[in-house]
């Protein structure tokens, strides 16, 4: 009877400890404003806030900001690249990686062409566009990625030069 007792004790301490889990990424990942303290990052062609907590590594044309799975990457690369070398590079990783159809978004005063897939399991968004031909290139990797109001607000304070 004891042993009973214990291991119903047992799942509800589990049952308790799941439900303020859940809890607390639902409050994390809130997609409403919220101010990234961070530090701010600069590249040649694009400032950014890397919130705290968050690895930097410089790759080129830009930064990759991780912590765990959940990554921001943004960078520019190339010259003289036409404007629809965007949405050609959009389609081309939504068919390499069974992605959906690249949707035109307006986004950080620029037009970007966005898909989203899965690659190793992990959730991403991918958004691509020209502009004084060059290509830039804003990624999201995480699960709850479009909610995450960290990556969401490391994504909005990217400003181009």
């Amino acid at each position: 009877m004891k042993k009973n007792r214990y291991n119903a004790l047992c799942m509800i301490l589990m049952l308790l400890t799941w439900t303020s889990c859940d809890s607390a990424q639902k409050n994390n990942s809130d997609s409403g404003s919220v101010e990234i303290k961070g530090d701010l990052y600069e590249a040649e062609h694009f400032t950014m806030t890397i919130a705290s907590g968050f690895n930097t590594m410089d790759i080129q044309g830009g930064v990759q900001a991780s912590r765990g799975n959940d990554v921001v990457e943004v960078w520019v690369r190339g010259h003289n690249l036409s404007e629809d070398t965007a949405e050609k590079q959009a389609q081309s990783m939504a068919n390499r990686y069974d992605g959906t159809n690249p949707q035109t978004v307006q986004m950080l005063g620029l037009k970007f062409y966005c898909t989203s897939f899965e690659v190793f399991n992990l959730p991403q968004t991918i958004c691509i566009a020209i502009k004084d031909g060059k290509q830039i290139q804003v990624g999201i990797t995480g699960r709850g990625h479009t909610e995450n109001a960290t990556l969401q607000g490391m994504r909005n304070s990217i400003a181009f030069k």
